[in-house]
């Protein structure tokens, strides 16, 4: 269907596809049991949803939408593979709210993503396009990522949550880590990085939580950049990184230093929250200059 100006979404229900286009903006109805029904979903308008408190609400497969001048906000009733969001416009952001899983193929912005859901963000192990934004929120009352399937993110600060269960991702380029925690008992937070044109790989830490273990492999640096908070707080901590802390040290709250293998150096001081003592179990150093450190405790190897 082609709208020569704003089309107004209601109830609309299809046994396969719905492509909908509008010259100008997608507009939900404001009706919350009202919503489009469809095998996949094809959106395309200036705007999409108009914000994330009136976003267009759906109940679909998979989406592919595309804002071509604003933001696009979407709502989903249960799970949803996102084909492809893209919020093309200089200050455009991508939203995209779920009630089930949400399964990433490519979510791409020129401000901001930001995805929720109550249940897993998966990536879709295929295409490596992700996520890319310059500031990303994930939040999930379950995985954000899984082993073996990290999910791909390009971005310049990433914020994530997981309830219930860990986080698993894959940051392409620099980084910084503005506050991602891991609610759930037992559970840990992976991060891994790769170079990505000049950019090295490189975190910029300045929260990551976790209840279990934090393991962060960058192909750059780790550096700190905590504000109140040690930098990485958790009781199993594993760090692999061409410099780990810089002249400034990497602040952990930890009970175990599983093991930290530098490339150049390392520089990191423990600061007394979980545990009077860190046990040192292992520090693997190819003739890296290393710097430990304690702040009211001590080092126990």
């Amino acid at each position: 269907f082609l709208a020569g100006g704003d089309l107004t979404l209601g109830a609309l229900t299809a046994g396969g596809a719905v492509v909908l286009t509008a010259a100008d903006d997608l507009i939900d109805d404001g009706n919350l049991l009202t919503r489009l029904v469809g095998g996949g979903i094809t959106l395309y308008a200036d705007r999409i949803g108009l914000s994330a408190a009136s976003a267009v609400q759906i109940d679909a497969v998979a989406l592919s939408a595309v804002a071509t001048n604003g933001s696009l906000f979407i709502s989903e009733l249960n799970d949803l593979l996102v084909l492809g969001a893209q919020a093309s416009s200089a200050s455009g952001e991508v939203d995209i709210a779920s009630g089930g899983n949400l399964t990433i193929q490519s979510a791409i912005a020129n401000t901001q993503v930001t995805l929720s859901t109550t249940g897993n963000i998966f990536d879709d192990a295929v295409v490596n396009a992700g996520i890319n934004a310059p500031e990303v929120s994930l939040s999930a009352g379950v995985d954000v990522g899984g082993p073996g399937t990290p999910l791909d993110v390009t971005t310049g600060v990433l914020g994530a949550s997981s309830a219930v269960s860990g986080i698993d991702l894959r940051v392409h380029g620099d980084a910084i880590l503005e506050n991602v925690v891991s609610a759930g008992v037992g559970a840990g937070v992976n991060i891994t990085t790769l170079a990505d044109g000049p950019e090295l790989g490189t975190l910029f830490v300045q929260r990551v939580s976790a209840l279990n273990q934090v393991t962060l492999d960058a192909a750059g640096d780790i550096v700190d950049n905590h504000i109140v908070t040690a930098a990485v707080d958790a009781p199993n901590v594993f760090l692999l990184g061409r410099n780990i802390g810089l002249a400034t040290a990497l602040e952990v709250n930890a009970t175990t230093l599983l093991d930290a293998r530098p490339d150049l150096s390392a520089n990191i001081n423990d600061v007394d929250g979980i545990s009077s003592v860190l046990l040192i179990q292992a520090i693997t150093a190819a003739g890296a200059p290393i710097r430990l450190s304690s702040t009211g405790g001590s080092l126990g190897l």
